[in-house]
């Protein structure tokens, strides 16, 4: 929890959005691309993280992805065009989070089989509070000693946590699940058949649970790399627009371990749950960003609050489907496979969220947008608890 607390600062981009706008005068579509590359590369070594953990060892890979973290930190803080931007925060540090996040997922899900929708919430929840925490921390690094100062001190905290609590993690064998447990999700998954990457691709609850997917992370993470600036249009004050981002991180954490203790209770049908939830969320966050609707600051939480729940309980839910589907001896490659929704929610949810607000200068279309997408994902989720 102490690791992934520290790789979930990649939800801390957010601000750094004005201060760099207003140093380079970067519009909105250039400075949401970084966040969306970030995300690209994060599902790139999401996808590989697995695969070399089991190979490698997740305690060595884990701690040669924090060096690569702290490295394109430090890089950032140095940061003088969009290309050195895009390079050092989006492509390095998205790579490297997203290795160690799998790594650690991956080792840790198969001490535990028997609750894997706990235990991945658990874990979740420590990378989604990473952006509480962070967030603020980078906030009050910022205005302190200014954005270079805040990427350089973030760099050494990831060395040193990195250094001290990547040893601890050890390759498990998969213990035999307790007979008597009357979890009947968790019986599902170690009794699944192993399947690997290939065979995987050619099963159509695989396609159905990635459409489910994508739009749970295209929402989610529109929100959290525009909560803050959406906020300051709005007419809210930049530590209110700070506490909206925290408190997503808050719901987010929530979220991971509410609904991975759900699913582990009732299955599948918690998947509609979720996309329900985001759907309102998005319509919601379209109708306060259009002045359609008014609720003041604590409205615009609320919105915040659900969208948070819903993108948080997305995650352990995708763990466990994976898990539960094609079972834990290729855990780690497939659950990779899955984590590619990130790679097209990153485009459809904050880079698409970023160009339609600097087309249109309103984010209304954008959480529009991502309302309909929700939409479609409840669909396929239909789809896969209809099946048997």
């Amino acid at each position: 929890v102490a690791l992934m607390l520290m790789f979930g600062l990649i939800y801390a981009w957010s601000v750094f959005v004005l201060p760099l706008e207003r140093e380079f005068g970067w519009n909105r579509e250039q400075t949401s691309l970084t966040f969306a590359i970030t995300m690209l590369f994060f599902s790139i070594g999401v996808v590989f993280g697995g695969a070399l953990s089991d190979r490698k060892g997740p305690r060595f890979v884990c701690f040669i992805a924090g060096i690569l973290t702290a490295c394109g930190l430090l890089a950032a803080s140095f940061t003088d065009s969009l290309t050195q931007l895009y390079l050092s925060y989006g492509l390095v540090c998205g790579l490297a989070i997203g290795i160690a996040y799998n790594c650690v997922i991956s080792a840790v899900v198969r001490w535990f089989p028997d609750h894997s929708g706990a235990v991945s919430g658990v874990l979740m929840m420590g990378f989604g509070f990473g952006g509480l925490l962070l967030g603020f921390g980078a906030n009050r690094l910022i205005e302190t000693f200014g954005w270079r100062d805040a990427f350089r001190i973030l760099g050494g905290l990831t060395f040193i946590v990195i250094v001290v609590f990547s040893s601890l993690l050890r390759p498990y064998k998969t213990p035999p699940v307790n007979a008597a447990s009357s979890n009947t999700e968790a019986t599902k998954i170690t009794d699944a058949h192993d399947q690997d990457w290939r065979h995987v691709l050619k099963k159509p609850q695989f396609w159905w649970l990635w459409l489910w997917y994508v739009p749970l992370l295209s929402g989610g993470l529109a929100t959290v790399g525009h909560v803050v600036p959406l906020a300051v249009e709005k007419g809210f004050s930049g530590d209110q627009a700070a506490y909206a981002l925290g408190l997503f991180s808050i719901l987010n954490g929530i979220g991971r371990v509410g609904f991975g203790f759900l699913s582990d209770r009732f299955g599948k049908r918690i998947l509609l749950v979720d996309s329900i939830l985001m759907v309102a969320a998005m319509l919601l966050i379209a109708l306060i960003a259009g002045d359609f609707m008014q609720g003041g600051f604590f409205g615009f939480l609320f919105c915040v609050t659900m969208a948070g729940l819903a993108f948080g309980g997305a995650l352990p839910q995708a763990s466990v489907a994976v898990a539960s589907l094609f079972g834990l001896k290729h855990f780690g490659t497939n659950f990779g496979l899955i984590s590619s929704c990130l790679a097209v929610g990153s485009l459809l949810g904050p880079y698409l969220g970023g160009l339609l607000r600097a087309t249109t200068s309103s984010y209304s279309f954008s959480f529009l947008f991502l309302a309909g997408l929700a939409g479609v994902g409840l669909i396929a989720g239909i789809k896969i608890v209809g099946e048997k």
